[in-house]
């Protein structure tokens, strides 16, 4: 395991790049602001407690941590921004909770990550919701992810929902059907990559040539309408 001092206020680009610590430990006291892009990126890192002073996640900053087994945030967390893809292509990482402090996500923020049950948000965050462990924003009019290990063999998304974000539904090889609410506008690209062979989408509008991307490989059982 390595030991940060307390003193330090920042984790450089590719600081822990590639490292074979296992665990990091933040000395009591911990004055870190920010951990910079691709901080702890293809590392053998495998569970870390990131200290109540962290305020900013760069970039990239924990993906391809394939061995990453549990990211825990500070109940008095000061975190606002999580940057893009920071958890992205992770495979041992079961579940996730956001500190409340939270107001800033970055997109495709679990693209390929293979191994989420659920993502919880902490209660008074004023920016995001989970709902049955898949990430929406506060009103719900985006959903954000929708975890790859969630077992459920059908969804049907909220009727307040307006957009699936980019990577939504990628890598979940449980789900057979999901039924998309009326009202939505927008559908990110490669919502639904990788998502399983047999996934069939109910949808009332006419879609096709729109958001073609958005369902690469997902489409084997078909679209119904």
């Amino acid at each position: 395991s390595i030991t940060i001092p307390s003193s330090i206020k920042k984790i450089q680009k590719k600081g822990f790049h590639g490292s074979k610590a296992k665990t990091i430990i933040f000395d009591k006291g911990s004055q870190l602001e920010k951990i910079e892009d691709r901080a702890f990126d293809f590392s053998e890192l495998e569970e870390i407690e990131l200290p109540a002073s962290l305020e900013y996640i760069g970039t990239s900053a924990f993906s391809f941590s394939q061995k990453l087994k549990k990211l825990t945030f500070s109940s008095s967390s000061k975190l606002e921004l999580i940057s893009h893809e920071a958890f992205a292509n992770l495979s041992n990482l079961e579940k996730l909770t956001l500190p409340k402090s939270v107001k800033t996500l970055g997109s495709n923020l679990f693209r390929l990550t293979t191994s989420l049950k659920h993502v919880d948000v902490e209660e008074g965050n004023e920016s995001f919701a989970s709902v049955d462990g898949v990430l929406f924003s506060k009103d719900k009019t985006q959903l954000i992810y929708y975890p790859s290990q969630k077992n459920d063999e059908s969804y049907k998304t909220p009727k307040e929902t307006k957009e699936l974000a980019s990577y939504s539904f990628n890598k979940n090889s449980y789900l057979k059907r999901l039924e998309l609410n009326d009202g939505l506008e927008k559908i990110g690209t490669f919502a639904f990559a990788l998502s399983g062979a047999y996934l069939a989408i109910r949808y009332e509008l006419d879609i096709f040539g729109i958001f073609v991307c958005a369902f690469s490989t997902a489409c084997g059982g078909g679209i119904t309408r």
